[in-house]
């Protein structure tokens, strides 16, 4: 029996970005992140210039569309290995697993 996958993870459908931005994070990582907060950031709230990969320009997509603030504060929670709980509807984009940060 063959599993099926509904929805593919961040990691499989951004494959590209995070790689790119990896490549290009000198920025120091809390223990255990593959990404520094900095390319965090940048992960969730797009940049303006793409990145480079392998000879390939990859443009790093705005995946929230809100209050940046918001996001920063999470990150910065998040790096101090402290919890951090999302309260809201359901339906409103609470969930989004980052296992490749």
């Amino acid at each position: 029996m063959s599993e099926t996958i509904v929805k593919a993870p961040v990691e499989v459908v951004y494959e590209k970005e995070l790689a790119a931005l990896a490549a290009a994070d000198s920025f120091r990582k809390p223990e255990k992140w593959k990404l520094s907060p900095q390319m965090v950031r940048t992960f969730i709230l797009g940049a303006k210039e793409p990145f480079s990969l392998d000879d390939e320009q990859v443009a790093i997509t705005k995946k929230y569309y809100g209050n940046d603030a918001l996001i920063e504060r999470a990150i910065i929670t998040l790096s101090g290995n402290r919890g951090l709980m999302l309260v809201g509807e359901p339906g409103t984009a609470k969930t989004m697993h980052l296992q490749g940060c």
